[in-house]
């Protein structure tokens, strides 16, 4: 054994007896997710492999992937220090000399190993090497004073520079050295003061991508449009395009309508280059944005997918497309959602069919939840009735739905769950105070529609009904506590019901919906609340037969 290799060997042999027997890892997980705003799904079916790695185990984590693997010049020794009964696997190899195949990992990471790289220029050309067109390098490391010294660098944006070659940099963050350790000072996020000319050590942290050589691929006459409104959350973009990409029905194309939310957007799409229209257009409401997008659309049909969600089947749009040609009167199709935590773990499927098997306009009054994740329309119904309410900032999908209906357009359920909704992501949105008010209206321009077949007009009082319980309890689940007590006494008078017997359904309504949302409902604290004993005593003392 080298010399080198004993040192390094004792070293870590030091580190597991500090470290209680057995190395910590876990702050990798971060690090390969939060510090670069990816979601842990983008790695799943992924081949990772991570240059100058140690023993630790740095992607242990990383269960969903396809592959993982750790390269290190002393690997072939760290079985010592415990590394064979990790789950991911090592090679001993020089980062300027990698033994792996060509265009064969989608995520090549190099975390703190920069000064253990005889030749950093080889060792970015071995990594370009590796790396699949379109895949992501993850580069954090110490640039020390000596270093820069070394090189001649001036600035971070000159090290940057030296690293270039044929990359594509999607972003990139300089940190100061206020503390010992490359991580503490990551933790710490004091940006790197580019007005001080001082000559002094940083911490860089990169976000390269391979440029994708793939010729355009955009379709030229899509079958379908899948439109892609940008919400507040970068860090699930990636995860949500790859989940369309993924899709075995391949005659679409994609378009990503950015509203400027954030600035970084365009830099995170490069990774796609020629597999996406990319829309901008600043300052635009989100309802606004999807009208924009429609009209841009080449497709029959238009699906969506904000970058909050991912499709969970492959084969949804085949599905979709298949029932759209024995169907031919067919103009819309919603299938069930899954919501799902951060680590896009399955909390609750939901399958609306169960409750309303037939797709109609009772349906959709009844129902009244629109998924647009989970839809799929025609783009000549949509032209036929101008597509969405511009004047709603929520419930623009109900809305969408019930004119849809009533100006004819036929729909069904996929029965099948294909989409994730990502549970309070949007918390904002859902909470918006016009919220309640944009249904109540939405019902009234409905309602007051001398269009409407007769049985609907039947159903009014029960509807509505339904709605202001629904919205009391929003409400409630927000805490709200006023606001909801208001909505349950507006109910009263559509209740189809005895009092009591309203309050015992307002009771069982609110655990149903707790049930769909995967939210806790006490019953009891709901009872012992002033506002509701007030509610109750009030309106049963005030019944006289």
């Amino acid at each position: 054994m080298s010399n080198p290799q004993q040192k390094d060997l004792d070293f870590w042999k030091k580190k597991v007896q500090s470290e209680g027997g057995k190395l910590k890892n876990y702050w990798y997980a971060r690090l390969f997710t939060n510090q670069f705003e990816i979601s842990t799904g983008f790695y799943k079916d992924k081949r990772v492999l991570d240059i100058g790695c140690g023993p630790r185990g740095t992607l242990e984590w990383a269960d969903m992937v396809k592959e993982r693997i750790g390269l290190d010049r002393y690997a072939d020794r760290y079985s010592e220090l415990g590394t064979d009964k990790q789950e991911m696997e090592y090679i001993s190899a020089w980062a300027e000399s990698i033994p792996l195949e060509d265009n064969s990992f989608d995520v090549v990471s190099a975390f703190n190993s920069l000064e253990y790289m005889s030749d950093i220029s080889a060792a970015f050309q071995e990594i370009y090497r590796v790396l699949k067109p379109g895949g992501v390098c993850l580069l954090l490391c110490d640039i020390t004073l000596d270093y820069q010294q070394k090189k001649s660098l001036d600035s971070p944006t000159q090290f940057l520079e030296s690293l270039q070659q044929n990359w594509e940099t999607i972003e990139a963050k300089y940190y100061e050295k206020k503390s010992s350790g490359i991580y503490q000072c990551i933790d710490d996020g004091i940006e790197y003061d580019l007005q001080d000319t001082s000559q002094r050590g940083f911490i860089a942290s990169v976000l390269f991508c391979k440029p994708n050589e793939v010729q355009n691929v955009v379709v030229s006459s899509p079958k379908v449009s899948v439109i892609v409104p940008v919400r507040e959350n970068i860090c699930y973009l990636w995860q949500t395009i790859e989940s369309i990409l993924k899709q075995t029905y391949t005659n679409y194309e994609i378009l990503v309508i950015d509203r400027g939310l954030d600035s970084r957007i365009s830099q995170r799409l490069k990774p796609y280059n020629n597999q996406i229209k990319y829309l901008h257009q600043k300052d635009l409401d989100f309802v606004a944005a999807l009208n924009y997008a429609v009209s841009k659309a080449k497709g029959e049909f238009i699906a969506f997918l904000d970058t909050d969600n991912f499709w969970t089947r492959e084969d949804r749009l085949s599905r979709q497309m298949h029932r759209f040609t024995v169907q031919s009167t067919l103009g819309l199709l919603h299938s069930g959602w899954s919501i799902v935590d951060d680590r896009d773990r399955n909390i609750i499927h939901l399958q609306p069919w169960e409750k309303v098997p037939e797709l109609n306009l009772e349906a959709w009054l009844q129902y009244q939840y629109v998924d647009l994740n989970a839809l799929i329309v025609s783009a000549k119904w949509l032209q036929r009735v101008n597509a969405f309410d511009e004047q709603l900032k929520t419930f623009y999908g109900l809305d969408l739905v019930l004119r849809l209906s009533l100006a004819g357009c036929k729909s069904s359920w996929l029965k099948q769950v294909t989409t994730t909704n990502r549970k309070n992501i949007n918390s904002n949105e859902n909470e918006d105070p016009q919220a309640s008010k944009n249904l109540l209206d939405i019902l009234n321009r409905f309602f007051n529609n001398p269009d409407i077949p007769e049985h609907i007009g039947q159903i009014e009082s029960s509807v509505r009904y339904a709605s202001i319980v629904q919205i009391a309890w929003d409400s409630y689940e927000r805490d709200n506590i006023p606001l909801a007590i208001e909505y349950l006494s507006q109910s009263r008078q559509f209740s189809p019901y005895l009092r009591v017997e309203t309050i015992s359904d307002w009771i069982d309504r609110f655990n149903c919906l707790s049930q769909e949302s995967n939210s806790e409902f006490d019953v009891d604290s709901l009872c012992d609340l002033n506002e509701w004993k007030n509610l109750e005593h009030n309106w049963i003392s005030s019944y006289s037969p």
